[in-house]
């Protein structure tokens, strides 16, 4: 068979239709579902634990960073207001408070989260929920 010239179309979709879209996949629980289900839970629409990664032969793929996974995961719970306590957060994903510590100890250094001093509980940095935050320019890439 010769070799074929792939043509890449762009499509403009609404959030809404890659919704409805990333919804099928999932639905059909077909391996890959629970990376899809992540993507959402980023975004406040679903939640899953471990034990969803777990079942998913997707996961196991020995190309894919799990570490990034997991540490994805764990930010999946942070919307809004939110505050978590270590162990309440590790009995709700599923995954040990020690490796649960280590991953939230990680986004607090990189200040994606910080803990509330008061409460000892984990929540989103005030500084990514504040819309007037001056957010610091983006680096600029050479090549």
């Amino acid at each position: 068979m010769a070799d074929r010239i792939e043509t890449e179309i762009l499509v403009p979709i609404s959030l809404g239709q890659a919704e409805r879209v990333f919804q099928q996949v999932v639905g059909n629980r077909g391996p890959g579902a629970s990376l899809v289900r992540l993507l959402l839970a980023l975004g406040g629409h679903d939640r899953l634990g471990m034990t969803d990664l777990l079942n998913d032969p997707e996961f196991r793929d020995r190309s894919l960073s799990q570490t990034l996974i997991i540490s994805l995961l764990i930010l999946s719970a942070f919307h809004g207001d939110v505050e978590h306590r270590i162990t309440d957060l590790a009995r709700e994903l599923g995954i040990s408070q020690a490796t649960t510590v280590r991953y939230l100890k990680s986004w607090v250094a990189v200040g994606v989260l910080e803990q509330n001093p008061s409460t000892r509980k984990y929540r989103i940095a005030r500084r990514w929920q504040d819309e007037n935050y001056d957010k610091p320019p983006l680096p600029q890439l050479t090549t």
